[in-house]
């Protein structure tokens, strides 16, 4: 098994190189049966037009029905509600 440790997904209009569909393209292309995904950071999700501005509840809408993807979250260290 392979499982790749680094992967980004990004809304298309931030880079189209790192959207869901091509993941699991690239996967399947150069065999990988794992990948750990990162979610966009929050400043990445402000200023387009996607469904969930969250970027962990981004990254879970793409990934939650591809058990081979395991997502990995990001923290905005900005906000002051972090308790």
């Amino acid at each position: 098994m392979i499982f790749a440790n680094h992967a980004h997904l990004m809304p298309v209009e931030i880079n189209p190189n790192g959207t869901y569909d091509l993941l699991v393209k690239y996967m399947d292309e150069v065999g990988l049966d794992k990948v750990v995904a990162f979610a966009p950071f929050d400043s990445y999700l402000k200023d387009i037009d996607a469904p969930e501005k969250n970027p962990n509840l981004y990254m879970h809408a793409m990934i939650k029905d591809n058990p081979d993807i395991v997502g990995f979250g990001v923290v905005d260290f900005t906000r002051d509600d972090l308790e």
